[in-house]
């Protein structure tokens, strides 16, 4: 049996700190195949990429987190607030110009 979602974020959390950007990201898209509605997925995944200064791969994960709470609806408000912020943080850095044309 493999270990629930929740711990496996918790692993790429730990590869995110140790800088391990390539392992995180391989980690992080191994899980939303498991899981494509699970946020903290898209949450550290985004993380990833924005440490990488890859705003528009890191919003692309932030938006697609956003749809899912927005059909989901929010159970932990400060998961969504997380997400809001790192969403907010990457648009400043020009994150999502590109997409503009959806």
């Amino acid at each position: 049996e493999k270990p629930s979602l929740e711990a496996r974020c918790g692993m790429m959390k730990l590869l995110i700190e140790l800088e391990q950007l390539d392992e995180a990201e391989e980690f992080g898209s191994g899980l939303l195949e498991v899981d494509d509605q699970y946020l903290e997925t898209w949450y550290l995944l985004a993380l990833v990429h924005f440490n990488r200064n890859n705003y528009s791969a890191a919003h692309q994960c932030t938006s697609a987190a956003l749809k899912v709470l927005g059909s989901e609806g929010v159970e932990d408000e400060e998961q969504a607030t997380r997400i809001q912020e790192l969403h907010d943080e990457i648009e400043k850095n020009g994150g999502g110009e590109e997409m503009e044309e959806e």
